[in-house]
């Protein structure tokens, strides 16, 4: 049970969830004992008031490390990083001359740390923290934390923008090397068209992640997109008369963002299958395999960006261990 004082609206990149200034949870102890099953429900009046980070290290190891869908996507995604940074290795290690292995090998390392500091932005009490910081006044920022630092989630997304350029330089050389018309040019063509489409979106997913960003709508995070196509007035021309429904689900640019990035990988998830299908090969069952892991985790992190999803484990069905309040449904706010 979660005990507030004035509890304003703050917002995660992915989560939007109002926190109180002070957090603080009731966790059963009491003189008598409780049995395990009892140890975080009230078995008797007679409470002590614990802190979130107290009560999470007393949680079993799995509970702390895997206990919401968004740890679940994040380590997912580490997974399926760290798994293509070995092969890079391997690579690598066969062809150390090759400046095409140096540079995916680069873009690898680059993005399984990008991975890591998304990992370590999912844990609940960094978003708590985050978000008892966000509710105070914002404070004067540097240039760097402003638009690289602020927070782990902002740090994250400009290393995953950071690690495309090495892959720029790929396709370049692969443009520039291969005979026209060969297959390695015509995957360096689609590579640059592909990176530069993606650009955009990377851009925008580390600019809603930026602090002053995380403060718009009272807590609740950017909207841009929305603001924009209803000032527009685009829903008539449309013909969408549900508002509340595209609302709930494309209301923040967070919402949005993991939509067409889940897109997108379910879309380059169906290419690998038909390339596989037409031309198999060991390196493209890789691909495949690879490409499955981070698919499921862009998925569940979709899942877990809705606010009524925050600290939500579809795996652990037993009642939550931590909860915290959350923020009403966009389609509230119509």
């Amino acid at each position: 049970e979660w005990h507030q004082e004035t509890p304003p609206r703050v917002a995660h990149a992915f989560s939007r969830t109002p926190t109180p200034r002070r957090l603080q949870l009731n966790v059963v102890g009491g003189r008598g004992r409780c049995s395990s099953h009892d140890r975080w429900s009230a078995c008797s009046e007679e409470s002590h008031i614990s802190s979130v980070e107290e009560v999470l290290a007393a949680l079993p190891w799995y509970r702390r490390h895997f206990g919401t869908d968004l740890l679940i996507a994040s380590w997912l995604w580490l997974l399926g990083c760290g798994l293509y940074l070995g092969v890079s290795i391997g690579a690598l290690y066969n062809d150390l001359t090759a400046t095409t292995q140096w540079l995916d090998f680069t873009s690898s390392l680059i993005f399984v740390l990008a991975c890591f500091c998304l990992l370590l932005s999912s844990y609940p009490a960094r978003i708590l923290k985050l978000a008892e910081e966000l509710s105070r006044p914002p404070r004067e920022l540097t240039c760097i934390e402003t638009y690289f630092t602020s927070n782990l989630m902002l740090a994250a997304t400009q290393l995953f923008l950071l690690g495309t350029l090495p892959y720029f330089a790929m396709a370049v050389l692969r443009v520039i090397e291969a005979p026209s018309g060969s297959k390695e040019y015509l995957v360096g063509c689609v590579m640059s068209v592909g990176l530069v489409a993606l650009s955009p979106l990377l851009l925008f997913w580390s600019f809603i992640a930026m602090d002053f960003n995380l403060r718009r709508n009272n807590g609740r995070g950017s909207s841009y997109l929305w603001e924009w196509v209803s000032a527009w007035g685009c829903w008539g021309c449309c013909g969408c008369k549900n508002r509340p429904f595209w609302r709930r689900h494309f209301g923040h640019d967070s919402l949005c963002t993991m939509w067409v990035m889940s897109a997108i990988a379910v879309c380059m998830e169906t290419l690998v299958l038909l390339e596989l299908l037409l031309a198999p090969d060991a390196f493209t069952g890789f691909l495949l395999v690879d490409g499955a892991i981070l698919m499921t985790g862009m998925c569940m992190m979709l899942h877990a960006v809705y606010p009524e999803n925050f600290n939500h484990s579809s795996i652990f069905k037993e009642p939550a261990t931590l909860d915290s309040p959350r923020c009403e449904s966009p389609s509230a706010h119509d």
